[in-house]
């Protein structure tokens, strides 16, 4: 539930105009697909944090229909990082709740290993400008 707040807040700084960066890190846009099994992950988020030192910020962005990109302050930061990936389908055979505005109760349906436990990796080189990362996971 955090990390949707967390994802609320950053899509809610980024429309009113907060997002603009502070720092001077260097920094390369991201975009690519996202498959789970072979079909395209619908509903999601993708989140590259950054790992070593200096400390550098994370970046991330929703996924749709299967299709990403990580734009927002300039892209995700030069190095090495984790990439995070959630996807959410929604609980079949579930009733709407109050809470959830009328809507059935959705599910993050991918192994940690993608996510709270991440295996994957990516390190974007200075100077990559725009990389393409599509993400097939089994």
């Amino acid at each position: 539930m955090v990390r949707v707040w967390f994802l609320g807040a950053l899509v809610l700084a980024a429309a009113s105009g907060c997002g603009r960066r502070s720092d001077d890190v260097p920094r390369a846009t991201i975009s690519g697909t996202v498959t789970y099994q072979g079909q395209p992950v619908v509903s999601g988020q993708i989140r590259f944090v950054p790992t070593g030192t200096p400390p550098r910020p994370v970046n991330g962005t929703v996924i749709r229909e299967g299709k990403y990109q990580a734009a927002l302050w300039g892209g995700v930061p030069v190095g090495a990082c984790r990439v995070e990936i959630e996807a959410w389908r929604l609980i079949p055979n579930a009733s709407a709740d109050r809470l959830g505005g009328g809507k059935p109760p959705a599910e993050q349906f991918l192994p940690a290993k993608y996510n709270e436990k991440s295996e994957l990796t990516l390190t974007i080189k200075p100077g990559s400008g725009a990389i393409t990362q599509d993400y097939d996971l089994k």
